[in-house]
């Protein structure tokens, strides 16, 4: 059984438009979220 996300469906969402709209890469917004990058571009790539 998977473990529940540490991560709200708000935080998810505002996290993966911040990481569109920006000219930023993932790898740099996600480090200034403070979260994996990997977790980051998946939610994206969804």
């Amino acid at each position: 059984m998977a473990r529940p996300s540490p991560y709200s469906p708000e935080f998810r969402e505002e996290a993966v438009q911040l990481a569109l709209k920006s000219s930023k890469p993932i790898a740099h917004v996600a480090r200034e979220l403070e979260m994996n990058s990997e977790t980051l571009r998946t939610w994206v790539r969804q």
